[in-house]
């Protein structure tokens, strides 16, 4: 679900505008997920 929530998040090209602070701290988040999930 938080993948399909990422991948809308990009077709949107949002992840263009986004600070690297922010890119970085959602891409933490999505490894985290993995982690847990795997």
């Amino acid at each position: 679900e938080y993948v399909l929530f990422y991948n809308k998040e990009r077709l949107h090209g949002l992840l263009g505008r986004i600070t690297p602070m922010e890119k970085w701290y959602a891409d933490k988040h999505l490894i985290l997920m993995n982690k847990l999930t795997a």
